[in-house]
């Protein structure tokens, strides 16, 4: 049985995630907005059984390394998000589009890692580059999603660390419609 979510606005959660506390068990309401590109020093971050009405990380720079698990998101944004420190999206659900485009930019040896994740609609992966490596495994890409198109060289992946691209469900080669 899962634990009971404590309803926070996305007002009171912003400042917990800045500050490193990992969370749990948390209904978030309304828009959590986390735009930080001056020096993309962040502690890291670890969300674990939270749903979010909307998330939006786009460009910020996330030096420590980010971690969502067992998440739920209604709206998802990364747009030029950079994970130097690493992400880990383990059974995650994503119920609309999500803009993981021109981010990335883990420094190795941190993994970018979306695994049990589902994706009930688009993900738009345009133009991201992963400079450390990259794992996407059984995944539930339901609206499609153009992940084999972007990371790919020249775009997504260094030859250094090939991407591991396993056991995913969906169309990895949509171009946006």
């Amino acid at each position: 049985m899962l634990p009971v979510r404590q309803s926070l606005s996305a007002e009171q959660v912003v400042p917990l995630i800045l500050a490193g506390q990992p969370l749990s068990n948390l209904n978030v309401i309304g828009s959590v907005v986390l735009i930080i590109s001056d020096d993309y020093v962040l502690p890291p971050v670890s969300l674990t059984n939270c749903h979010f009405q909307r998330f939006n990380a786009s460009i910020t720079g996330f030096s420590g390394p980010v971690t969502f698990q067992d998440c739920r998101f209604d709206e998802a944004r990364f747009f030029g998000t950079y994970f130097l420190g690493g992400a880990r999206f383990i059974n995650c659900i994503f119920t609309g589009e999500v803009d993981f485009s021109a981010g990335g930019h883990n420094t190795p040896p941190a993994e970018v890692v979306l695994e049990h994740c589902e994706f009930r609609q688009y993900v738009d992966f345009f133009d991201v580059w992963y400079t450390g490596p990259v794992r996407i495994q059984n995944c539930r890409f339901l609206g499609g999603t153009n992940l084999l198109i972007y990371l790919s060289e020249p775009y997504g992946s260094t030859l250094e660390y090939p991407p591991l691209v396993l056991e995913n469900q969906g169309d990895l080669g949509l171009e946006r419609h």
